[in-house]
């Protein structure tokens, strides 16, 4: 027992410690995902291969080295990212064939577990303590973006862009440390700077940081400078030594491909110029709130007291000594201080102006972290001796610390709970699917995780949205208007269509894109077959600031990109100090498109017309005809529509000229008039309305109304007048005018 206590000792105290901490976090990583289902972005490749392909891989994709040819070759949505486009691949090929999310969730969670340990020493370096680099690990470990990022194992790995960054700043420090003299840091430092663009755009900015770090030391150009300028070009332009290769591979400025293109090309500030976007558009001020909300209040709240005591002290230490006093507080090097304010603000500024989702600010949240546990360790500084003021300020920085430190960590059971239950809720919705839905029916829904529910019935339905941000299909899977969903009703109508309507308080401005579209604007008949709210999660949280924050700036713990999938919030019920995730089930059997109605009245313009073989008399109030003129009104269209209703207003008086029948006709153009139906009409009240429906299965492009008053040979006046017609391939509604013709 002795000898086994000294071993481990042993391992404790040597070099095999980082290696039993990394091992430690992959194996409760890989243990935390190997009894959760896969997650948005993952599923969707997965069903892409397990739903589309009959559970197999396609044959051009079954060789690992052509797939790497081929992410090398061409970008993707996200970007030219060739190496994350190949662990997507391997990834999703692995599980496809049956392998084990244990077994790759493993190597995962060691990189992971790397990223800790190269994060610990950049932020020991800068901070000079310990104590408060584990401070600033802890506040970026449990952070909700890079919680959220966690779950996502293949299809796009967060943590490589931090890790990327604290491996080259680290690089960089070994090669400082050994006299710029390290052969082997020098190669080091290239190859990071060579692949790390490979795997996402935003890795570039490792070459920005070493390379201002390395000028601002050494004040002239090195080596590392130009290892860095190359790095730097490199990553702007990541596809061009590809190109030299691979001549498909594209040659393109990386502000130019995948969606960060479109981000960077859409401007909804024209002639306002760029700064007026970057400082006044909607994406910096979400982005900013966003941010603002990731670290909790009380620490927030220490870091801008530190802030505001440090410029202060120095300056009352210059009023009373006649100069400015050395750095108070601020670590072992004032200098990597500011330098981690560049990076934090490098990491920042240029997701105000292409912010898209909140796991993005992942990447600077890191050295965030760090600025954090300075503000920390300067506040503990100040407030050390005796007295009562001290102590009583030291106790509350304490109290602030512990209750921002254990609302940062509940981030991390918070999520495994919410993931869980969103899981087990998906999985409940796919079995009620498959019970209620043939095998291969098609289903059109608003929640992105319909492709979840699709996976978890096993490729039951084919799944069709209602939006088109996040899908990773092409736009054919998307119906954004009523025509498109009518057009492949009518080229597939064998197949029976449903529509998933994931539904929850929507925020205001969300609601319009993000609810169904086809039952908030009731453009088709349905049949309900059931509604389920399977998933209701609520969780706690410590810092009493999160009770006022707004809706929209509550911090996500499920996959990212599922941001608009579900409630997330203050609990329904306004309990204190709770937060809720929920969202409401519902499907329905689509019977088919609902009759949108034409109307042409007495006032209005279009290109249909509706007239009369006389001109109108006091037209404002009413329409009238004597005997000796044809007592009848023409409705001209520009395409034949079914009659559906017709309606007539009385007025105060007259009422003995209100018509008694109506005798209704049609025509196709200038044909033979057929006749349609004879309306009897009761004595007429005052200001009364009455609609008469038409039984009319046919189209006419033309419709005569001829009328028929009490006394023959009286006078004929309507007050108002409305026909409906039957529009199922047009969704509008039109007021035409009432014309005069001879």
């Amino acid at each position: 027992m002795a000898l086994r206590d000294r071993v481990m000792e042993r391992c404790l105290r040597s070099k095999l410690r980082p290696v039993l901490c990394v091992l430690l976090v992959a194996l409760v990583f890989a243990s935390v995902h190997q009894s959760t289902s896969p997650v948005w972005n993952d599923s969707p490749n997965l069903a892409a291969v397990l739903c589309e392909n009959g559970g197999r891989l396609r044959p051009r994709e079954e060789s690992c080295s052509a797939s790497l040819r081929s992410a090398f070759r061409h970008a993707t949505l996200g970007g030219y990212r060739p190496l994350s486009a190949f662990i997507c691949y391997s990834g999703t090929r692995y599980l496809a064939l049956g392998g084990s999310v244990f077994v790759w969730s493993f190597p995962v969670g060691c990189l992971i577990g790397v990223f800790l340990l190269a994060m610990n020493r950049v932020a020991t370096r800068i901070v000079g303590s310990r104590i408060y680099a584990a401070l600033a690990v802890l506040l970026l470990t449990c952070s909700s973006p890079f919680v959220a990022a966690s779950w996502v194992i293949f299809a796009g790995l967060q943590v490589l862009v931090p890790l990327f960054i604290c491996l080259g700043l680290l690089t960089y420090w070994h090669i400082q440390d050994s006299g710029w003299r390290s052969r082997w840091g020098y190669v080091s430092l290239t190859l990071i700077l060579f692949f790390g663009p490979w795997f996402r755009e935003f890795i570039g900015l490792t070459a920005i940081l070493i390379g201002m770090l390395d000028v601002v030391q050494r004040r002239r150009p090195t080596w590392i400078t130009l290892i860095c300028a190359l790095g730097l070009a490199h990553a702007l332009v990541p596809g061009w030594i590809v190109h030299q290769f691979l001549p498909t591979a594209p040659v393109k400025f990386v502000f130019h491909t995948g969606n960060l293109g479109t981000r960077v090309a859409a401007t909804g500030y024209a002639g306002r110029g760029p700064w007026y976007e970057f400082l006044c558009g909607p994406d910096p001020k979400t982005a900013l709130g966003h941010f603002l909300c990731l670290l909790p209040s009380p620490v927030l709240f220490l870091m801008l007291a530190a802030v505001i005591i440090k410029p202060t002290a120095s300056v009352l230490a210059w009023w009373q000594a006649g100069r400015p006093l050395g750095p108070i507080g601020l670590g072992r090097e004032t200098m990597l201080v500011w330098f981690t304010v560049a990076w934090w603000l490098g990491s920042l500024l240029p997701l105000l102006r292409v912010f898209t989702e909140e796991v993005h600010l992942c990447y600077a949240i890191g050295p965030f972290s760090i600025l954090a546990a300075v503000a920390v360790g300067y506040m503990l500084r100040i407030s050390r001796g005796s007295g009562v003021m001290r102590t009583g300020m030291r106790a509350t920085i304490m109290l602030l610390v512990a209750v921002g430190v254990g609302d940062q960590v509940l981030n991390v059971p918070n999520s495994i709970l919410v993931v869980t239950g969103i899981n087990r809720g998906i999985k409940q919705a796919a079995d009620k699917i498959c019970q209620t839905t043939p095998v291969g029916a098609v289903v059109v829904g608003n929640a992105l995780h319909l492709e979840d529910a699709r996976l978890a019935s096993g490729g039951h339905f084919k799944s069709y949205w209602t939006v088109t941000d996040g899908i990773s299909y092409s736009a054919d899977r998307a119906f954004m208007t009523k025509e498109s969903l009518v057009d492949f009703m009518t080229r597939h109508d064998k197949e029976v269509v449903y529509f998933f309507d994931m539904d929850y308080d929507f925020i205001p401005y969300k609601r319009g894109y993000h609810s169904h579209r086809f039952l908030r604007n009731k453009d088709f008949d349905v049949e309900k077959l059931w509604s389920m709210s399977p998933i209701d999660v609520r969780y706690p949280f410590l810092d009493p600031i999160k009770n006022l924050i707004p809706r929209e700036f509550t911090n996500i713990l499920f996959s990212p990109d599922l941001e608009n999938d579900f409630y997330r919030g203050r609990a329904a019920d306004h309990s204190p100090f709770v937060r809720e995730v929920y969202v409401n089930y519902a499907l329905y059997k689509v019977v088919g498109p609902k009759a949108k109605s034409i109307v042409l009245t007495l006032q209005g313009d279009s290109d249909d017309r509706l007239y009369s073989p006389r001109c109108l008399i006091d037209r404002d109030r009413f329409w009238e005809v004597t005997p000796e003129h044809p007592q009848y009104l023409l409705a001209s269209l520009n395409r034949p529509l079914t009659l559906l209703s017709i309606a007539l207003s009385s007025g105060a008086e007259e009422l003995d000229r209100m018509p008694s029948s109506v005798t209704l006709v049609g025509a196709e153009d200038a044909g033979i008039w057929h006749p349609i139906e004879t309306l009897a009409v009761e004595p007429w009240r005052p200001n009364e309305t009455r609609t008469f429906a038409v039984s009319n299965a046919r189209c006419f492009s033309r419709y005569r109304l001829s009328f028929d008053v009490p006394n023959p040979g009286g006078i004929l006046r309507v007050y108002g007048l409305n026909l409906t017609f039957a529009e199922a391939d047009i969704d509008r509604t039109v007021s035409t005018a009432l014309g005069a013709r001879e």
